[in-house]
């Protein structure tokens, strides 16, 4: 070996080596971040609904335009802990930090789609709910309004059936929203039955449908459908 070759290999150990091992480590961490951001971004999703409702429940903004966040983190922790999810490469406020941003877009997607639903009449109503289940995929039909049995709305995806009963009210509907889904789902043969309604329901409605199997749906949470079923 020559001079000039025992110079290069000198160079590399004292140059390069230092630097491959500096952008190995750099990319093995950046690495595990990475993966552990993509794992909790599945988890949030899988958990979505309840998270939503818990932010709905303890984030809220006060009669002078002041949002409050205070009881949020706590509600962050208790998720991490109750699903398990183990973490190195993030810190504490990052994983906030991911939870609070991907639910808050998803709150604010929400507030607005329930917005544009509920603007209009009965009819509008039925027929915008009809328009999003196709954006998300459904095979939705909208029913004639004498002899409906029930079921406003028919929607299809993946093999799986729903008559849907929808209700823009003012008021929490009761059992009767309830029973006429249940009629519209053995009328029309369908396999699921569910009540979309503008602002809730009654307690007594949330029982009944619980004991006949029956979905309860708001105007936000309509496009989450499938995640019911």
């Amino acid at each position: 070996m020559g001079n000039d070759e025992l110079s290069i290999g000198m160079m590399f150990l004292v140059f390069g080596l230092p630097i491959v091992l500096f952008v190995s480590l750099v990319l093995y961490f950046g690495g595990g971040k990475n993966r552990e951001e993509n794992a909790l971004n599945k988890l949030i999703d899988k958990h979505e609904l309840p998270l939503i409702s818990n932010w709905n429940r303890v984030v809220y903004t006060d009669e002078y335009g002041t949002t409050h966040y205070e009881k949020w983190p706590e509600e962050v922790s208790r998720f991490i802990e109750s699903s398990g999810f183990q973490y190195s490469s993030l810190k504490n406020p990052e994983v906030l930090r991911l939870v609070t941003e991907r639910i808050s877009k998803k709150t604010a997607l929400m507030a607005k789609m329930k917005t544009y639903l509920e603007t209009g009449d009965p009819y509008d109503f039925e027929r915008k709910c009809a328009e999003l289940l196709k954006k998300y995929g459904w095979d939705a039909i909208t029913t004639k309004k004498s002899g409906d049995q029930g079921a406003d709305i028919i929607a299809i995806k993946n093999g799986k059936s729903v008559a849907i009963q929808c209700k823009l009210h003012s008021k929490p509907v009761g059992n009767k929203a309830v029973q006429e889904a249940l009629s519209g789902k053995l009328f029309n043969s369908v396999g699921y039955a569910a009540v979309v309604a503008s602002n809730g329901f009654t307690y007594s409605a949330k029982q009944l449908a619980q004991k006949t199997d029956v979905i309860l749906l708001t105007s936000s949470s309509l496009s989450k459908l499938e995640k019911y079923i």
